[in-house]
């Protein structure tokens, strides 16, 4: 069809152009008459000087002046072709139809020998404007009075030079014409010729082609017949008996037995150690080990003379195996310990799990109505942005501690995993929920972490803590200018009560003792315990040495009352040495030791009193 089309196109297109060139070639074409008739009159106008003349030279100029518009127009690069033909049929331009004269010169312009006779029209324009100027002269002689002869015959003579030259140049443009259209007719018609012979061997090939399709379409039906993964087997309606299977439907036969022809459909399907299943039945059931789990459709077909059924035997047993598997899957699912929440790519609920309804507080129905950020908010107490679901569709799963809150409105820490389902591996369609209740966790950490920061007997700060709490306000102090010290305190006559009341009232003498220490000192400063019947401050934030002092005359004072025990009553006294910085270190370490050698030097002096580390530090320079 495709080829019939185009013959018929360049059938149509070579009348169009002939058509159109035979008017240009029918004698002088109407361009020619008007420049003819431009000369005529401008003659008959140098003549007599009659203003009629003058006005039908000008009416001529003035065609041609339109023709040269329309031309031009036409070789431009966006041709208006209606335009060109409504200007034309106002002046009625030519004898041949507008359309094809219009559509030459739009669409063929750049054809050999059309070229040529444009640019022939082209070099006429600058004679018809000297025959324009020649005209004006004329009139300017004629408004003045009458010319002088041998003016007249001046321009006369130059009419005369450039009809002549108009008159060779028509005829240029007449030949190239002519030329052109022979051109074109010989083109089109092998053009027409080659197309005809293009589809005549296109429809022999065509027909060769459907004959070897008829040819080979049953080798092509059994090969997908023997191809298919179902196994099909065509039997008589009346008898039963098996007409023809396919390749399936023998290599699901047993090992050894015989070819299904002479067979009955019944007894091929016992062969194969099949068992059906009905059309919608999930087939959980169904089978015994070593059996195939089929479902089967049967239709009716004509072979030959008779009539036989064709039924299509598919092997479901992947199928039931996946759903058994799934059916499995789904019941571990709501039988586990952690909540699980399946949630659509919106984050809207649309599947929980038991364990999610007891932990939460919540029924299924209301978790249904909800989205996985409704009741739950990160640990530090911040909205659960939908960024948990972006990172989880980053990467695949999001990890983290969450605070969620209960039906009854209570809050809980919770362990939370989202993971997110894809679609063919790229878009998340889901999202998997797994959540668990951590308060315990979390209270034994707290506990493990107490455990490793503090003094188990007194609840103080260990030796470990204070260090880090040590350079942390050393460093804070050097950045505000102002000072840390630390006060290391050594009880006095600690191990005459543990001895003589022993290990139990001495641990509730050290519980006393850390108690009045800890309430002698600010929220900024820290006491801990560091071994034994030692004690250490860190006070920070002081503007001068002189207010560690006062803080260790406080700590005496609160020492010296005596402590009321359980089984007595005990006293007992402290030696205090006091580090500063920055003259006394600017480590945790140096100033702990420091702290330590100065509290030697005043225990060695007398007891209940404290040292200054430099103070000891001058006396032994001493």
């Amino acid at each position: 069809m495709a080829a019939v089309a185009f013959i018929l196109f360049l059938t149509w297109l070579a009348l169009r152009v002939h058509l159109a060139l035979a008017g240009f070639l029918n004698g002088d074409s109407t361009w020619m008459a008007v420049q003819n008739r431009a000369v005529v009159d401008l003659l008959q106008y140098a003549d007599t000087g009659e203003e009629t003349d003058l006005a039908r030279f000008n009416s001529q100029y003035s065609t041609l002046a339109t023709f040269r518009s329309v031309r031009d127009q036409l070789l431009s690069r966006r041709p208006d072709m209606a335009r060109a033909i409504s200007i034309l049929s106002n002046i009625h331009a030519t004898e041949v139809p507008l359309e094809d004269a219009v559509f030459v010169f739009a669409y063929f312009s750049g054809a050999p020998h059309i070229r040529q006779a444009i640019a022939q029209w082209k070099a006429a324009d600058p004679l018809v404007d000297e025959l324009e100027t020649i005209a004006e002269t004329l009139r300017q002689s004629n408004a003045y009075g009458a010319p002088l002869r041998a003016e007249l015959q001046f321009q006369r003579a130059r009419i005369r030079t450039i009809s002549s030259a108009l008159v060779d140049r028509s005829l240029v443009f007449s030949s190239d014409i002519a030329q052109g259209a022979v051109l074109a007719d010989i083109a089109l018609f092998f053009g027409v010729l080659g197309t005809t012979a293009l589809a005549i061997g296109l429809w022999l090939l065509a027909a060769r082609r459907i004959l070897s399709r008829l040819r080979s379409s049953e080798k092509r039906y059994r090969l997908l017949f023997d191809s298919a993964p179902d196994a099909i087997v065509i039997a008589d309606q009346a008898t039963g008996a098996v007409l023809d299977a396919n390749r399936t439907a023998l290599e699901w036969r047993r090992k050894g037995a015989q070819r299904p022809e002479g067979m009955t459909y019944t007894q091929w399907f016992n062969d194969c150690a099949l068992h059906e299943v009905a059309p919608g039945d999930d087939g959980l059931q169904s089978g015994e080990d070593g059996q195939r789990v089929v479902e089967t459709q049967t239709s009716v077909l004509a072979w030959g003379l008779r009539t036989a059924h064709q039924s299509v035997v598919r092997d479901i047993s992947e199928r039931v195996r996946d759903e058994r598997d799934r059916h499995i899957a789904a019941a571990a699912l709501a039988n586990t310990a952690e909540g699980i929440l399946i949630v659509n790519a919106r984050g809207r609920v649309v599947s929980p799990n038991r364990a999610a309804t007891e932990i939460t507080g919540y029924t299924k129905a209301d978790l249904l109505e909800m989205c996985l950020e409704d009741t739950r908010c990160m640990a530090d107490g911040s909205a659960m942005q939908i960024s948990v679901r972006d990172m989880a569709n980053a990467v695949g799963r999001w990890s983290g501690e969450v605070q969620s809150r209960r039906k009854d409105g209570s809050t809980y820490p919770e362990s939370l995993t989202v993971s997110a389902i894809r679609e063919n591996d790229q878009i998340a369609v889901y999202y998997v929920a797994v959540f668990s209740d951590i308060s315990d966790i979390r209270e034994a950490r707290r506990h493990l972490e107490r455990l490793a920061l503090h003094d188990s007997l007194t609840g103080l700060v260990n030796r470990a803590e204070l260090q880090r709490r040590c350079d942390a306000a050393i460093g804070m102090a050097a950045q505000v200018g102002k000072m840390v010290a630390v006060l290391f305190i050594d009880l006095d006559g600690f191990k005459a009560v543990n001895d003589r009341y022993g290990h139990a009232a001495g641990d509730e003498l050290l519980q006393l003792v850390s108690e009045r220490i800890y309430h002698q000192q600010r929220a900024v400063d820290t006491v801990g315990r560091i071994g034994g019947d030692e004690f250490v401050v860190l006070l920070t934030e002081l503007e001068r040495r002189e207010d560690a002092a006062s803080a260790a005359e406080r700590i005496l004072a609160a020492l010296s009352r005596p402590f009321k025990l359980d089984s007595c009553e005990a006293a007992v006294g402290a030696s205090i040495g006091i580090a500063c910085t920055p003259q006394d270190g600017d480590r945790s370490q140096t100033l702990i030791a420091n702290a330590d050698a100065a509290m030697y030097a005043a225990k060695s002096c007398r007891p209940n009193t404290w040292r200054f580390h430099q103070y000891c530090e001058a006396r032994a320079q001493e």
